[in-house]
């Protein structure tokens, strides 16, 4: 699983060349005005992120009111700056994007939620904003796994509680190699996960055969 983009954004490796681009008809350089106004729109979706990730409320309600597209995805990875804020627990920038209409269940490119990402990053609170606006907390990842599921393989306890307790989300659901949350805490040895999911009444034939 990957986690935790918002402590490695800003490297500026694997960003995309700064090479002029040209045209594939007469090999010319494109037009100053669409090469201006295309460096506008990338200088800009950048501060809108780079606001995001550091928790600049501010400077993203000036994009806001300024008309840029709150739901800008990163070419490369697929984030919007509401995935990059919540995962980075930004709880003002991520109340500022809900307010502004971004979109709650949009997925970058491993499959994951805003939710997810705040989930699996420990981030109750923003957690707690983003099911309270209407997200998904039972979306799954690529590989099956819902916030339930990588929440508890996390050790995120509080964060678990709040998705079972508030969110509703099932107990048992299952990633796409058929474990579910117990039978991972099982096999990875975490005695708090196993004893909260127990408690909680997570029962399964094919944990029972792993704690055996």
């Amino acid at each position: 699983m990957a986690f935790m983009r918002c402590c490695i954004r800003g490297s500026g490796q694997g960003r995309g060349s700064r090479e002029m681009r040209y045209d594939l008809v007469d090999a010319t350089p494109r037009s100053s005005e669409k090469k201006s106004s295309s460096s506008k729109s990338k200088l800009s979706q950048e501060a809108l992120f780079e606001a995001s990730e550091s928790g600049n409320r501010e400077e993203v309600r000036r994009h806001v009111e300024d008309g840029f597209n709150v739901n800008v995805v990163d070419q490369e990875d697929g984030y919007t700056a509401l995935l990059l804020a919540s995962e980075c627990g930004k709880l003002g920038v991520v109340e500022e994007l809900v307010h502004a209409g971004a979109a709650l269940d949009a997925k970058d490119s491993f499959g994951r939620t805003a939710l997810y990402a705040a989930a699996v990053a420990g981030h109750a609170d923003v957690v707690a904003l983003l099911s309270h606006a209407g997200a998904d907390a039972n979306a799954a990842d690529d590989d099956g796994r819902t916030p339930f599921w990588a929440t508890c393989a996390l050790r995120h306890l509080q964060v678990a509680s709040f998705l079972l307790d508030v969110a509703g989300v099932p107990l048992d659901a299952r990633d796409h190699s058929s474990k579910s949350p117990l039978a991972h805490a099982i096999e990875s040895g975490h005695a708090d996960v196993i004893d909260f999911l127990k408690q909680r009444g997570a029962k399964d034939s094919d944990d029972a055969r792993l704690a055996a």
